[in-house]
């Protein structure tokens, strides 16, 4: 039983630690801040608006609304047009940052902040892009986002390794150090795969998904669907719709099993891309689409650039 219960551990831990790739961490990283860029300067446009105490929501009536800890920092700083231009700037920077490699990690825990304290100022306008969004930078918190493509780590070579406790060590003990932190990755991919669990087992909870017409009713919402042109022959054909219905039905269910499978796991991810793809040229979701890509990139194990092999003596 002993035996059994330490083989299940040693598994565990491989799957937690040793199976993950750095590289594919650092890929993210700067695809996320990115796509963070983009999503903060939309935000800049109605900042004051939808944020500040001058605009549709006193600090008082979010406080009311917000159903978590109210450590948010909007909570706690003076709600002005000003306070909150200046919040967002910085959050801005630290994407920029977080883009660059320059500290990523405190720049990732920095902008968990920022985010659940602006989603915490206004959740009414908040929806699950932006729990994406947030759950995405508290996972690269704990992923090794400067081993590669870091100014951060190029430019202040000897404070990176006195940050990261290298200064002793050699390019080997580094790249295990990277590989052991990289377990961030499985909090991120775990948290997809609960996504995709929850999407499909909810469709299959409506009649509409299993009888093959519910995309027939998403076609009808003007002010959602209609974002690029389809062929009437598919919008307006009964065969064609139930078709649609039944492969989002089915990529949705297969994707949390598929998605861990190495055999099918390529295949899993050009699907779902594929899926988020097709959402996002017919649909007028934001970012939403763009940041599931991103988190179906973790599934793929990029190789890692090695250090330089010590020299034999």
């Amino acid at each position: 039983m002993i035996g059994c219960c330490s083989g299940l551990m040693q598994r565990v831990d491989r799957f937690l630690f040793a199976s993950c790739s750095p590289a594919t961490c650092v890929l993210l990283r700067v695809a996320y801040a990115a796509l963070l860029l983009i999503y903060v300067s939309v935000w800049s446009l109605d900042a004051v608006r939808w944020f500040s105490d001058v605009g549709v929501l006193h600090v008082d009536t979010a406080r009311t609304l917000s159903q978590g800890p109210s450590w948010a920092l909007f909570f706690w700083l003076p709600a002005t047009p000003t306070m909150v231009k200046v919040c967002l700037a910085i959050l801005g920077i630290q994407s920029l940052c977080l883009l660059l490699g320059i500290g990523s990690r405190f720049q990732a825990a920095c902008i968990f902040l920022w985010l659940v304290s602006f989603q915490s100022r206004n959740s009414l306008i908040a929806d699950r892009e932006d729990d994406v969004f947030r759950v995405f930078a508290f996972c690269l918190m704990f992923m090794p986002l400067d081993h590669a493509w870091s100014l951060g780590k190029r430019w202040w070579p000897q404070l990176y390794r006195r940050l990261t406790r290298e200064a002793n060590a050699g390019p080997t003990a580094a790249a295990v150090r990277d590989q052991a932190a990289a377990w961030g990755l499985r909090l991120l991919q775990i948290h997809l795969t609960l996504m995709y669990l929850s999407a499909a087992a909810s469709k299959w909870l409506g009649v509409a998904w299993r009888d093959g017409s519910a995309l027939f009713y998403v076609y009808q919402m003007d002010n959602l669907f209609g974002r690029g042109p389809l062929p009437e022959m598919i919008t307006q054909s009964d065969h064609l719709i139930r078709l649609a219905t039944w492969s989002v039905l089915v990529v949705e269910t297969a994707l949390p099993f598929a998605l861990w499978y190495r055999r099918t796991r390529v295949a899993a991810v050009v699907l779902g891309i594929g899926l988020h793809l097709s959402i996002e040229y017919t649909m007028h979701l934001f970012l939403f689409q763009w940041i599931m890509v991103i988190s179906l990139l973790s599934f793929i194990d990029l190789p890692s650039r090695t250090a330089s092999k010590p020299k034999s003596a």
